[in-house]
């Protein structure tokens, strides 16, 4: 279950967001028709040219007028520009913001256009440079961009699916604590009759179970990364390695979840799985934009979250070039492993019972 239900879950989160980022978050050619009352032939060669760069801005249709309006009332286009031989005008069906750019594409033709008429008409000598200088790409703004990593925002689904597989170690945890109490399993009965070391016994428990963890998140890992192709970056081995620091907090954290109290087993993994779960929602595995929102009315919450501490590891990896705010987290999650597994300790040492 530890492996095929990340897997699983991974497939459905790769085919439901699949080109949501390309379709909805990037910019592609705005779909437009051209209506030609009259023919401006300046203004149809400047579209064929936009049309044919490498990233164009509209992507051109010449119809009537009907067509026009029937593809804009569908949404095929989103822009009918209306031609004569003096004016172009606009029309649109909503405001937005490609909307918003086809009109200021427009007003700068007729200011350009406007300009060019009035050089030829008065100082036709000087037309030559004021081409040069219209045609001139004029740039105050150095692009520098705030991260090499992807961009794409449902990336935050899948570090949250790893997060919450981490959590789900938490049962590997309490199968630790309750091994070794007499009155919750057979196999705890025989350890507190066996003349080994209590401490070594429970540390022993823990490594086993840890690696059991660990080989579970390398699995999911390498399958969301080399099959679905998810790009979690370029720092792949920090990935595996923020994939083992979460599993250690989730197998601790189950540790000691099961050294409180003597209830049953059951109703221990009903705890872990409300909390891991809890957890994970508070991080954002099923809202999007949670983890935003508590950032902004209760940003302790994230702090404490372990699902938002783990994800966070994978976040820092993607978007962060150095590794200070990667370190700050691996810290937090290494203490409270540390935490979960002392108060284990002290939950579960020299338990008597009346009888076995």
């Amino acid at each position: 279950w530890m492996i095929l239900f990340p897997l699983a879950l991974a497939t459905m989160f790769n085919i439901a967001f699949s080109s949501i980022y390309e379709k909805t978050e990037k910019f592609d050619a705005i779909p437009v028709a051209v209506t030609e009352t009259e023919e401006n032939k300046t203004f149809k060669t400047v579209l064929d040219e936009l049309a044919k760069s490498d990233e164009p801005l509209f992507t051109v249709e010449y119809l009537s007028e009907k067509e026009a309006e029937e593809k804009l009332k569908s949404e095929e286009i989103q822009v009918i520009f209306n031609t004569t031989a003096d004016d172009i005008t606009l029309e649109v069906k909503e405001d937005g913001v490609r909307t918003t750019i086809a009109e200021y594409f427009i007003q700068q033709y007729k200011t350009q256009e406007t300009i060019i008429t009035d050089t030829i008409k008065n100082n036709p000598e000087k037309l030559e440079s004021v081409l040069e200088t219209l045609s001139a790409e004029v740039n105050t703004n150095e692009n520098i961009p705030l991260t090499e990593g992807n961009m794409d925002t449902n990336i935050q689904y899948f570090y949250n699916l790893i997060a919450m597989v981490c959590l789900y170690g938490s049962i590997s945890g309490l199968m630790i604590a309750t091994d070794g109490q007499a009155n919750l399993s057979a196999i705890g009965a025989r350890k507190c009759c066996s003349p080994t070391n209590k401490f070594i016994s429970i540390t022993a428990d823990i490594i086993a179970k840890y690696l059991c963890q660990v080989l579970c998140i390398f699995i999911s890992i390498t399958y969301i990364v080399f099959v679905l192709k998810i790009d979690m970056g370029n720092r792949i081995p920090m990935v595996y390695l923020s994939g083992a620091t979460g599993s250690l907090l989730g197998i601790t954290m189950g540790f000691f979840i099961g050294s409180i109290g003597r209830i049953s087993f059951n109703a221990k993994v009903a705890v872990s799985m409300v909390i891991s779960m809890t957890c994970s929602f508070l991080s954002g595995l099923m809202v999007g934009n949670m983890k935003a929102i508590l950032a902004k009315h209760a940003p302790v919450v994230n702090e404490i979250n372990p699902a938002a501490m783990v994800s966070d590891l994978f976040y820092c990896l993607n978007i962060y070039k150095d590794y200070d705010r990667y370190i700050v987290k691996t810290l937090s999650i290494l203490a409270l492993s540390v935490f979960f597994t002392i108060g284990g300790y002290i939950l579960t040492r020299r338990k008597k019972y009346a009888s076995l």
